[in-house]
């Protein structure tokens, strides 16, 4: 999906995108702006998710201590990761952060960004 921005915006002027993102214009470029419902939300820390989550809620998994989000698209709505379990260097080689929950949470999907060299 494409964002159609204004053709000639001015500073400070809020584009509400269809993707549900705010963005404002800020001299030469549109930034998300944080949404206070976002901002309320916190991390939510403890060992169960929040209940009754809106698109970008936190919660940080005390027990496990990983980040996830409250993501919804127009087909689905669940928790994912909010953080990789592996990252890339400046040279391209993978390295594992040495954590993926075994099993994976009732009602949490783990997004991997793992890769095998060849891909």
């Amino acid at each position: 999906m494409a964002l159609d921005f204004p053709g000639s915006p001015i500073e400070g002027q809020i584009y509400l995108g269809s993707n549900g993102v705010s963005y404002q214009w800020q001299t030469d470029k549109w930034a998300t702006v944080m949404i206070e419902s976002y901002a309320n939300t916190g991390s939510n820390p403890g060992e169960t998710p929040p209940a009754a989550p809106t698109n970008g809620t936190f919660w940080w998994d005390s027990e496990n201590g990983q980040l996830y989000t409250w993501y919804e698209d127009a087909d689905s709505a669940q928790w994912i990761t909010a953080s990789p379990n592996t990252i890339v260097d400046a040279s391209g080689t993978f390295t594992s952060l040495g954590f993926t929950p075994d099993p994976p949470l009732p009602g949490v999907n783990v997004v991997s960004t793992e890769h095998d060299e060849g891909e």
